[in-house]
């Protein structure tokens, strides 16, 4: 990570709005489960092929105007970002 972005997390960190995160794996060794008449596995990543999901954070923003703003700064140039609720939360 770079400085400005560590910045950014640990701004995130100290508002309490940053929850957690982790980074993920080689999406390789990726399996997908899938439930029909029962459970269906397949290899491989969800996404389309040359991309794959890196990580995820966890926010908690008071707003959806606010996850927006927090969104904006993590999507870099050419990079795609996802911004998705949490179930049961």
């Amino acid at each position: 990570m770079d400085t400005e972005f560590d910045s950014f997390l640990t701004e995130l960190q100290e508002s309490g709005e940053l929850l957690g995160g982790e980074a993920l794996g080689d999406p390789a060794g990726a399996q997908l489960v899938r439930r029909e008449e029962g459970p269906v596995i397949s290899s491989g990543p969800y996404a389309a092929p040359g991309e794959h999901l890196a990580g995820m954070f966890f926010i908690q923003a008071g707003t959806p105007q606010r996850a927006e703003e927090i969104l904006a700064r993590f999507a870099s140039p050419g990079e795609t970002v996802e911004l998705r609720p949490i179930a049961n939360m």
